[in-house]
This record gives C-alpha cells, structure tokens and sequence, in this order.
C-alpha cells in the first residue's frame, strides 16, 4: 500500500489548524469565564452606584420633611429625638460603625473626619467634651485609623453633622449590605461622594458618612 507524502503546505495548514483549535480552547476555558466574571463585577458596582444614589436622595427628602415640619404627635417628636441626638458622641458613632461592620462583614480599613470649624460654640464644646481616647476608637474598628477630635459642620439640611471618610472592602453583596445598614440605622445618618473599585472580587467603596444632630 502506497501512502502520498504529506506536502510542505499541507503541513502548514495542519500546524494552523491545530493552533486555533488550541487557541479556542483557551478561549472557552480560560479567557471567556474572565471576561464573564469581569462583566458579573461591573454589573455588581454599577447596581451599588445606582443603589447608593437612590437611597441618598430618598434620604435627603426624609431629611427635608424632618426640618420643613414642626407639628406632629408625642410619638413623632420622640422618633426625632431618637434620630437626632442632642449632643455629638464620636465613640458611640464608631460602635455602630464596628457593629455594622461585623454584621456585614466588611473591613473598615480607614476613617478620617472630613468636616471643618464648628456649626456653634455650644456643640464644639459638646464634641470635646465626648472625645475618646483615639487607641480605644482604633480598637473598636479593628486597627483602622480613626479621627482625632470630632467637629460638627451645618450642610445643606441645616442641621449640626459629624462627617466621616471611609474606606470599606468586601464581596459586592457585603458592601451593599453596609450602605443599606447605614440608611437604617436609629440614628439620622447619609452617604455622599461614594466610589467604588474592584480588585478581583474585592470590592472597595470610599465614601464620606454624615451623621446629623439636633441643633
């Protein structure tokens, strides 16, 4: 039985056809669940964006409505005051920081305060006052860095505020879970100027965390 002698050009087709046999076969493999997975992480930190946005608006109206009335029932007038505290407490702020941390399981891997002068004498020396020891607030958060002094500033609500940068990283979902703890929490409190990155899928949220008083 005679064989024909395989061409040189025949060899090379042969040679190209396996390399692209090999080369979709990354594709399926390797590449493609990457790329699935990168588009599955930016739908995530989309959807947070858009989350975070809504629920800073509905809180800015809530906030609205709570300064614009000035009537209501006992109940509403002790839902305020929950809300609203009279005096700032910086180490109280921080525990609920830590708790929702640990429900959600985040890290808190910084907080700074952002505000500036304070709104009136009367609450700056409220916050001096409530001023913890910073090695004990740095062992509530779990070694992240913490303000030094609080100072309370007047935004756009009118309203006496403690401003806080954060920095949080976690899965999606646990960061999602953070922002919508920090809208219910008891407390008055609003997320603005949020970003959002993501490493693999770490996700990291830097945002600036108002907490409001009564004036």
């Amino acid at each position: 039985m005679n064989l024909r002698r395989i061409s040189r050009r025949e060899s090379i087709m042969i040679v190209i056809v396996f390399a692209l046999l090999i080369l979709a076969a990354a594709y399926n493999f390797w590449l493609r669940p990457e790329f699935t997975q990168m588009q599955s992480l930016q739908q995530q930190v989309k959807q947070l964006r858009e989350e975070a946005t809504a629920e800073g608006q509905a809180n800015m109206s809530g906030q609205q409505k709570t300064t614009g009335s000035s009537a209501g029932t006992q109940d509403s007038h002790d839902t305020a005051a929950s809300r609203l505290p009279s005096s700032v407490d910086l180490p109280n702020l921080l525990s609920t920081l830590a708790a929702l941390q640990a429900q959600t399981h985040v890290t808190i891997t910084n907080v700074q305060q952002s505000g500036s002068t304070a709104s009136d004498s009367t609450n700056s020396t409220q916050a001096e006052g409530g001023m913890a020891d910073p090695a004990a607030d740095e062992d509530v958060l779990g070694g992240a860095s913490t303000p030094a002094a609080p100072q309370t500033t007047s935004g756009q609500t009118g309203l006496p505020s403690l401003s806080l940068s954060l920095q949080i990283q976690g899965t999606a979902a646990q960061v999602e879970q953070f922002l919508a703890g920090v809208q219910h929490e008891p407390q008055l409190m609003g997320v603005n100027n949020l970003t959002l990155g993501s490493t693999g899928k770490t996700v990291t949220a830097s945002l600036q965390l108002n907490a409001y008083y009564a004036p």
